[in-house]
């Protein structure tokens, strides 16, 4: 009898202090960029639920304070074989903003032709478009106004065209549902390489020095020699690689303030187009609030109003003031059903939090790389030694390699 009033208690606790305060849930919230963004929300006084398929913190934040104001749910959004959308929608209950950071680029495990490195697109469409647009879906039935949608910058996107089409269809799809559903209430975030944290923080402050000297200067005269040329042509490659990659809390502090409207539209610039899909036909991106690299998410996260983000208490939204017993109790049986999904905190943490799982066929070209030029470097270096051996009035040749 004591456990029972214990639980109503808490469950009508946790329903009045929710009507006065700011709810957003960030999928992907245990990963390297959405666990920065649940942080950044709690420090700005928003009431946070994170979705992942762990449904625990991140590892290295998993003793501080800030973890213990957000609530940490397991569940699967992948669409027809994940967790039930409807489920998980009543689990969530009244929201009034959503982060999705869920996109990344795997390719295929196996080896597969001569260098061994490909991508699924079909699996890269799925995984990002598909489940980003469930994702839209169940952020809309749950009430959100605001929905920020992490993409990637201009010139990667250019880089990428083609070479990797589902990457990028599945981004397109992701910001077509988020626009279609949100209208400006949608917003889409796009950074280049994210570095700091435990992710390589050295490596990107020198290759981020190494960009904004001698790099700047290096795509710039080339980009002077292209402007002269009869038929000048883009590098994005050249592009992508020396575009200036940003520090992982700059883009946290400036998703977050987009999820809570802080971002008005008339700060950001047009977003530029110019898409070809790999037949050479032109693609329209969607036509979404667009922050795009690492220019405008610095310019915006410099900002007085997002350095100090704070939220005041939402005592505006009726939807959640509306909430009935029953409600609140059936939004408890569905949380309490995805708890049961959630596994403990790994033993040990994964190196560099995770940014090398999964990424060991980018390693699979290497070996035939070096083969290749190991050959040519004998050729070119005279290594295939002719000997002219004559035996009885006849001439035979024999080629050694030494």
């Amino acid at each position: 009898m004591k456990d029972r009033f214990r639980l109503s208690v808490i469950s009508w606790s946790l329903f009045f202090s929710a009507v006065d305060s700011y709810r957003v849930v960030v999928f992907g919230g245990s990963g390297f960029l959405g666990s920065r963004v649940c942080k950044n929300l709690v420090d700005s006084g928003c009431e946070v639920i994170s979705i992942s398929r762990s449904g625990n913190p991140p590892h290295w934040a998993s003793s501080e304070k800030w973890c213990d104001s957000v609530e940490w749910l397991a569940a699967d959004a992948t669409p027809s074989q994940g967790t039930d959308p409807v489920l998980l929608s009543k689990a969530l209950g009244p929201i009034d903003g959503a982060v999705s950071c869920i996109g990344s680029i795997q390719p295929r495990q196996e080896w597969v032709q001569l260098l061994g490195l490909s991508f699924d697109d079909d699996a890269l469409r799925f995984e990002i478009g598909s489940v980003n647009e469930n994702i839209v879906s169940i952020c809309k039935s749950s009430g959100a106004s605001r929905f920020v949608f992490v993409s990637v910058s201009f010139e990667t996107a250019k880089a990428l065209e083609g070479a990797i089409e589902g990457y990028l269809d599945g981004k397109r799809a992701g910001e077509e549902a988020a626009l279609k559903e949100f209208g400006n209430g949608a917003l889409v975030v796009a950074p280049s390489l994210i570095y700091g944290g435990k992710r390589f923080p050295t490596i990107g402050k020198v290759w981020r020095s190494i960009v904004d000297g001698p790099g700047k200067l290096y795509v710039a005269g080339n980009d002077a020699l292209r402007s002269i040329a009869p038929y000048p042509v883009e590098d994005w490659v050249e592009k992508m690689v020396l575009s200036p990659p940003v520090e992982v809390e700059t883009v946290a502090r400036v998703i977050a303030a987009g999820a809570v409207g802080a971002i008005e539209e008339k700060l950001l610039v047009p977003r530029r187009q110019g898409f070809f899909d790999k037949r050479g036909k032109p693609v329209q991106m969607a036509c979404v609030p667009f922050i795009d690299g690492t220019s405008d998410i610095e310019r915006l996260a410099s900002l007085p109003s997002i350095i100090n983000l704070e939220i005041k208490p939402n005592l505006h939204r009726k939807d959640l003031a509306k909430q009935s017993k029953e409600e609140s109790a059936l939004q408890e049986q569905a949380k309490s059903r995805l708890q049961k999904k959630i596994k403990k905190l790994p033993s040990k943490e994964d190196p560099f939090e995770g940014a090398l799982a999964g990424k060991l066929p980018y390693l699979y070209p290497f070996p035939v790389i070096a083969a290749f030029f190991t050959v040519f470097w004998a050729v070119a270096n005279q290594q295939f030694v002719q000997v002219v051996a004559e035996e009885s009035g006849d001439i035979s040749f024999l080629s050694i390699f030494l």
